[in-house]
């Protein structure tokens, strides 16, 4: 019996990690499609340097007839392949599982944007939340919860981690003379505490700071420059957009995939770190 159970698993887990294969996929040609003000139905499944028509094939990062390398394709995937398959052993198959593979792929899109073009698109953030909100009543009507007294504890977790860190921006951009934190930045915490609640939400927050200080750090030693090889700067193709600034300054780093390795340790581990956080504290 333990032998068919853990060939059970070991089948879910293969089918979730394929099923994020294409996930990330999709979610890697929404973003390469956003950055350059494609279609996702017509030019974002096309080569940007023969026109060719591309399928939909997971890993395959590159044209087949040019060569042409199409947006971060190949390892952006294998993460969200990881993600999915870890998440299912945490959370195993409940609805806590779906918002969170959904925020994962959204985590993961956004990531791609912010890596390809420094900035994180409105509607990643609109669709995080609408993950969030359909969660909340999908456990009222289940009743697992009461909708009510959720919405409003993740709507109180969110204003508590976001308001400061609004404050501490402001003020550290009035010292500095320039922009400390970008607007997509913020908004990407309030849904971090929006779905993770107050507790885990200032670990993701803290979590974060220290992968984005420790990965600038390595891109400065790497001596990487603004521009990311083989994709155009932000103001090609987008420069029109609300979200989108009309050039990036020089000091510009994309902190969202750091807050998005973040989400997904403390998805992972987060009220073991709290416990033993709150036993280190007593």
């Amino acid at each position: 019996m333990p032998a068919s159970v853990s060939l059970v698993n070991i089948c879910a887990t293969l089918v979730t990690a394929a099923m994020g294969l294409v996930a990330g996929a999709a979610a890697s040609r929404c973003a390469w499609a956003w950055v350059h003000d494609a279609s996702m139905r017509t030019a974002a499944f096309r080569c940007a340097s023969c026109g060719r028509p591309l399928a939909l094939r997971p890993l395959a990062h590159r044209c087949p007839v040019c060569g042409h390398r199409v947006a971060m394709r190949g390892p952006a995937e294998l993460v969200l392949a990881l993600a999915w398959a870890t998440l299912l052993w945490r959370f195993g198959p409940s609805p806590e599982l779906a918002q969170m593979a959904a925020l994962a792929a959204i985590l993961l899109t956004l990531s791609l944007t912010d890596l390809l073009a420094y900035v994180i698109p409105n509607w990643t953030i609109l669709a995080a939340i609408v993950t969030r909100l359909a969660y909340i009543g999908l456990a009222g009507a289940r009743g697992t919860a009461d909708a009510a007294w959720l919405l409003l504890a993740s709507l109180f977790s969110a204003v508590a981690i976001t308001l400061p860190l609004v404050l501490l921006t402001l003020v550290m951009d009035r010292a500095l003379g320039r922009d400390s934190l970008g607007g997509g930045d913020v908004k990407l915490f309030f849904v971090v505490g929006l779905c993770f609640g107050l507790e885990q939400g200032l670990l993701v927050v803290a979590l974060s700071c220290l992968l984005g200080l420790a990965s600038h750090g390595l891109l400065l030693l790497a001596g990487r420059r603004r521009a990311p090889s083989g994709e155009p700067p932000a103001k090609e193709g987008r420069a029109h957009r609300a979200d989108a600034p009309a050039e990036v300054p020089p000091h510009a780093f994309p902190f969202g995939p750091a807050i998005a390795c973040a989400c997904w340790v403390v998805a992972l581990l987060g009220p073991s770190l709290v416990d033993w956080y709150l036993t280190l504290l007593a």
